[in-house]
């Protein structure tokens, strides 16, 4: 009579730390959604002036990996939110945003992505195309509409006054370096969300959940 082969099933905890690796990587890594991570920055992100149109990510253990998104920013919600009055150019930018306000100066920028090889944060960058509307034929007609203290006043003179060229490429610098700082904020939400997937922990608990079992090598059975 041949002899039955009796396999050992051992439940998730009582694996090798080797067979817990080949659990999480064949069965869990692959199915782990952080579509709401995105979701979330995309709705926060409007409240910076950020507005995501498209981010993308790779991770979360090689070189390169990181996050990136593309879309506009809004430039008076970004400057009501980061502008503070420690800002050593802050009536500059107090002047601007009136330009601004009164659409003297397109209102937003655009996001875009000069790499189609890696994700991070490094890969973003501001297009500067057609910020200003003044012209200069219509110096005399050229003046703030908008019902605030500078109503009235000549956009060529605010213009000069706070030499719009300069400021607005300040502007467009800085812009840059929050909008990847918030990429680089996204992508640390999705790392530390999957390895909250990924932790012995949370996979246990799915394991039991499910009530799978598995050989010694971490195989389902």
């Amino acid at each position: 009579m041949p002899s039955t082969r009796i396999i050992a099933v051992y439940r998730f905890d009582e694996l090798s730390d080797k067979a817990k690796d080949s659990v999480k990587y064949k069965y869990i890594a692959g199915n782990i959604d952080l579509d709401y991570i995105i979701d979330d920055a995309k709705r926060e992100g409007e409240k910076l002036g950020f507005m995501l149109d498209e981010v993308l990510y790779s991770g979360f253990s090689n070189q390169g990996d990181g996050a990136s998104w593309t879309g506009e920013v809004v430039l008076q919600t970004f400057l009501e939110r980061y502008l503070t009055e420690d800002n050593p150019d802050y009536a500059r930018y107090t002047v601007l945003l009136t330009l601004i306000e009164d659409e003297w100066v397109e209102p937003k920028v655009t996001i875009s992505r000069k790499s189609f090889m890696y994700n991070h944060s490094n890969t973003m960058r501001v297009d500067q195309v057609g910020m200003v509307y003044y012209q200069a034929e219509d110096a005399e007609r050229c003046v703030i509409k908008a019902a605030c203290p500078l109503q009235g006043a000549n956009v060529r003179e605010l213009y000069d006054g706070i030499l719009i060229d300069g400021l607005l490429i300040d502007l467009y610098e800085w812009v840059e370096r929050e909008a990847k700082n918030y990429a680089d904020e996204i992508y640390s939400r999705l790392e530390q969300a999957y390895d909250d997937e990924m932790s012995d922990q949370h996979v246990s608990l799915m394991a039991d959940a499910n009530e799978w079992e598995f050989d010694e090598s971490g195989r389902l059975i």
